[in-house]
């Protein structure tokens, strides 16, 4: 069922649906009985609806970027983390085990005995990814940051966005790369 919601809110580019729109989705996926049907089976149409927002849709971006418990039901667009570290630091690098986490998204990658904590989320978060990454350099002896922006073909970054997260980048002492997935 969540696989489903998933592989909806992804042709629907959900990312870029407008909060009145995203209402009258949910109550469309309410009314499918794969979705909603399955849900009212052991709940109110009104629990199932917050459950929906709050649960598995509250998880979608996290999803899609590879990292919680739904991520393997995301079908399409999906961001897998090893392969994103690849993608910016290079073959070789690996996560390390144990030190994915959210709020943003963060890892340490590892080759050999060079570490970097790498930081990912979407390009409207870049004002989050730069801090974590500040903060994370801020301890004394802590290794390099990178700042992994994702792209998709529905929020790209604009070429002024890039100049201005590189040269922001720049400035705070991090490396930064654009993926577009």
């Amino acid at each position: 069922m969540v696989e489903r919601l998933y592989t909806s809110a992804s042709s629907l580019g959900w990312e870029g649906v407008s909060p009145g729109d995203r209402t009258a989705q949910y109550a469309i996926w309410l009314e499918d009985p794969e979705i909603g049907g399955v849900l009212q089976q052991y709940m109110t149409i009104d629990r199932a609806r917050v459950w929906l927002k709050d649960g598995p849709m509250k998880e979608y971006a996290r999803a899609r970027m590879g990292v919680g418990k739904y991520s393997a039901l995301v079908r399409t667009g999906r961001a897998e983390p090893a392969a994103l570290v690849r993608q910016a630091l290079g073959e070789g690098w690996e996560l390390v085990p144990g030190t994915t986490g959210i709020k943003p998204l963060h890892a340490t990658a590892a080759r050999g005995d060079e570490r970097v904590n790498i930081f990912w989320g979407p390009v409207k978060d870049f004002k989050h990814l730069l801090w974590a990454a500040l903060e994370a350099m801020d301890d004394p002896g802590a290794p390099p940051a990178t700042v992994i922006v994702i792209e998709t073909l529905a929020q790209p970054a604009t070429t002024a966005e890039k100049h201005r997260q590189t040269r922001f980048a720049q400035r705070c002492g991090f490396s930064l790369a654009h993926i577009r997935i």
